[in-house]
């Protein structure tokens, strides 16, 4: 019996497939690039980790500063209450 490539995602629930077609369409922004490897498949893997770390990065940043501004908060709580 001959499988189809795609048949995998089949099995995927849907918001996985959303997922993993939202990852890959933003990696055919570098289609150029990674078709230039000795191994495309994976060049564009690679693509796809990059891409997933810089946004994990951006939340980690995003997370931070809304860390700090809530310390900032609870610091003015605590001498507003003092008053």
């Amino acid at each position: 019996m001959t499988k189809n490539n795609n048949d995998w995602k089949q099995e995927l629930d849907e918001f996985t497939k959303l997922y993993l077609n939202d990852i890959i369409k933003e990696t055919k922004k570098f289609r150029n690039a990674y078709l230039k490897a000795e191994t495309p498949y994976l060049a564009q893997m690679w693509v796809a980790i990059a891409i997933l770390n810089r946004k994990i990065k951006l939340l980690e940043e995003k997370v931070k500063f809304l860390e700090s501004k809530i310390n900032i908060k609870e610091e003015l709580l605590k001498d507003l209450k003092k008053f």
